[in-house]
């Protein structure tokens, strides 16, 4: 919350004048509103227990009085350090401070500052160094000794310091003119109205934009919009082109029309900078109408000279090819790159400050939504893999019980979960589901869809429906029934049947399978090895023989391990068969033990509804420490459930407990400054509370 500690003599009388004026209210209502909040007291306050003071200001009006006069207060802070850093170096006149304290705008303070304050010459540093500051000075002030330039500038020729040709010394001159001309007010100032006034800012895309990369940024591809008229959600989208190397960025304007606007605007004033008459700009914009356009808000800029009947005389000055030629070289290299930075702030800025307040209002709708009361709730937080986890909240937001099922794949036991949501709505007389609408929100709400025809028609019961389990390998590449922790620190998630009704499985008495009989390949017989007409076999003979007897052993050796593995595939195919119609018989066993139970209770009521509930903000609940304290005894995803159902039943209660930059972030596909965010979250908040006030016999701690 921002405060302010000024005096009121400090602010002035024609600032409040300004504010009542912008907001069209009385000068004594501005007046009372603002001597109440320098006493501490808050918006809110005001707006409710001091409306005949105020003459009945809403809290909007006054947040919008009391930031502006935090930006009083910024401005004066700034102004009374100028002061005394001039006064410190030996700078500050009679003349200078009064001209200070009659400045109004903080773009104007720091025009008038950028000559008084110390800092690094970079464009000019070098011809000063060369001793070119003197002769620059003299043409400056069209000093009568140096009247005749073409005897002067070849006598200052001077090969040692860099000065060969009189083009050198002609460019040093005009270098340090174009540093002096940067640094006066009207020049700024005509060049800063141009920019906004005339130039556009022109978008197109980078080569890092390539298949599926960048492509959301296609309405930028090219882009032009005068500076003017861009909205504060195409430029943080362009912000975050640029940032991310999909888009460049350019400034388009005329630069030789500007050159020429700044050279007129010496006309109307002195040259001398200290003499420079200053102009006050109205800084004051409606708080409401910011908010009501989406165009970004122009940065307060110094008015352009008056236009006038007669046209403006021409610049006149004895040198003056040398100041136009030190003019384009300041706006060129000096302005140009300064301005535009300056631009691309202001714009950033104001496109912030917008974005925040579309999501304050957003933040604000969600805190004020109509409540379901006290009654109580089944809040699902589903998912996929990890299954959705159920939470049953009582009147008062307490946990009562809590489930997870898995109706989704790869689990897919649909049956089960109709049956154990079914059986806690009548266990526990549950009409209203608030449904979470983060991952799976979809698949889980045609789910609710069917129970809630099953309620009204409970033929289910009676029938004998068998649903055929997954199989396991599918099982096994989303996760299996284990497998249902939503971190590292939450307990082992239970089984749903464990929870509403246990069940002890019967032995299972393991099958041995038949012994397998293998049947061995008869060993091939070698035909023996005989001598023709008595003589002894060569060595060829015993040679082929030899590997006849080889070949066969192959062909023995390939059929035993060929016969192996098919006895353990048909083992393992055994098994898995035996598994499987295990747990299909286990979970049969489960569904119809569930059916019999919820056959005990008591009817549902007879309209059971849901609700869906944004869930932004939920899991840092439940990974809090407030979380963890509240529901120590429950794994991060019930406390996610939990959170869930109590935003339903009073959002207010429920959503202070989470910081508002985790419920509104992602519902913007670009980055808004948190230093505006903040704020206005911060204001909205404030402002709900007093609105909704507080039962100190029953509000939590994180309420008060």
């Amino acid at each position: 919350m921002q405060t302010v500690q000024i005096a009121l003599g400090a602010i002035g009388a024609n600032e409040i004048s300004r504010i009542a004026q912008n907001f069209q209210l009385r000068k004594n209502n501005v007046e009372s509103a603002i001597n109440l909040l320098l006493e501490g007291k808050s918006p809110s306050f005001i707006a409710r227990y001091r409306r005949a003071k105020t003459a009945g200001m809403n809290e909007s009006v006054i947040r919008a009085i009391r930031d502006r006069l935090f930006k009083i207060k910024t401005f004066h802070d700034r102004r009374e350090m100028i002061l005394k850093a001039l006064e410190t170096q030996g700078k500050l006149t009679e003349e200078l401070r009064l001209q200070i304290l009659a400045i109004e705008s903080p773009k104007r303070l720091e025009d008038v500052y950028l000559p008084l304050k110390p800092r690094k010459s970079i464009l000019a540093a070098g011809a000063r160094e060369k001793g070119l500051e003197p002769f620059a000075e003299a043409l400056w002030t069209e000093d009568p000794s140096i009247a005749n330039l073409d005897e002067i500038l070849p006598t200052m020729i001077n090969p040692e310091k860099g000065l060969e040709t009189i083009e050198k010394i002609t460019e040093g001159v005009v270098q340090i003119l174009a540093e002096k001309l940067s640094e006066i007010p009207a020049v700024r100032a005509s060049v800063r109205n141009d920019l906004w006034d005339f130039g556009s800012l022109r978008v197109s895309k980078t080569n890092k934009v390539r298949d599926k990369h960048g492509l959301e940024l296609k309405e930028f591809f090219s882009y032009v919009e005068p500076l003017r008229n861009v909205q504060a959600r195409k430029y943080l989208q362009i912000g975050k082109g640029e940032k991310n190397g999909f888009l460049n960025v350019l400034f388009d304007w005329n630069l030789e029309q500007a050159k020429k606007n700044a050279l007129e605007s010496l006309v109307e004033k002195p040259v001398s900078q200290s003499s420079f008459v200053e102009q006050s700009v109205n800084e004051d914009r409606s708080a409401e109408a910011d908010q009501a356009s989406e165009v970004v808000a122009t940065p307060e800029v110094a008015p352009a000279p008056e236009v006038k009947a007669a046209p403006a005389p021409a610049y006149t000055h004895k040198y003056v090819e040398l100041i136009k030629k030190a003019m384009s070289v300041a706006v060129d290299q000096i302005l140009k790159p300064v301005l535009e930075r300056e631009c691309v702030r202001d714009l950033g800025e104001r496109a912030s400050e917008h974005a925040a307040s579309l999501l304050a209002r957003f933040y604000h709708n969600r805190l004020v939504a109509n409540p379901a009361g006290a009654i109580k709730i089944l809040a699902i937080d589903p998912g996929f893999r990890n299954g959705c986890k159920i939470a049953v909240i009582n009147e008062e937001g307490k946990l009562i019980d809590h489930a997870i099922i898995f109706p989704h794949q790869p689990q897919g036991k649909k049956e089960l979960s109709l049956l154990v949501l079914e059986e806690l709505i009548r266990k526990h007389q549950i009409s209203t589901i608030a449904l979470d609408n983060g991952n799976a929100s979809k698949a889980t709400e045609a789910l609710l869809y069917e129970l809630i025809v099953r309620l009204k028609n409970p033929k289910h019961l009676e029938e004998d429906n068998k649903e055929i389990l997954p199989t396991e390998e599918a099982s096994e590449k989303g996760g299996t029934d284990e497998t249902v922790a939503e971190s590292a620190e939450a307990p082992a998630a239970e089984a749903p049947t464990q929870i509403i009704t246990p069940v002890v499985p019967e032995p299972v008495v393991p099958v041995v399978p038949e012994p397998v009989v293998s049947v061995e390949t008869p060993a091939a017989e070698v035909p023996p090895v005989t001598a023709t007409d008595g003589a002894e076999p060569t060595a060829e003979a015993l040679a082929a023989a030899k590997k006849a007897e080889l070949a066969a052993l192959a062909v023995i050796k390939r059929a035993e391990l060929e016969a192996q593995a098919a006895k353990k595939k048909e083992e393992i195919e055994a098994q898995k068969k035996l598994e499987k119609e295990r747990r299909q018989a286990e979970y049969q066993k489960l569904v119809n033990d569930t059916k019999a139970t919820i056959k005990t209770l008591p009817e549902a009521p007879a309209e059971v509804k849901f609700a869906t509930v944004i869930e932004a903000g939920s899991s840092e609940y439940a990974s809090s420490i407030l979380g963890k304290e509240e529901l120590a005894d429950s794994d991060v995803g019930v406390r996610a459930a939990v959170s869930i159902g109590r935003r339903l039943q009073n959002p207010l209660n429920e959503l202070i407990k989470i910081d508002p930059v985790h419920i509104v972030s992602g519902l913007v596909e670009f980055e808004v400054q948190h230093r505006y965010l903040r704020p206005a979250l911060d204001n909205v908040l404030e402002s709900c509370v007093n609105l909704g006030g507080a039962d100190l016999n029953k509000c939590e701690a994180s309420y008060l």
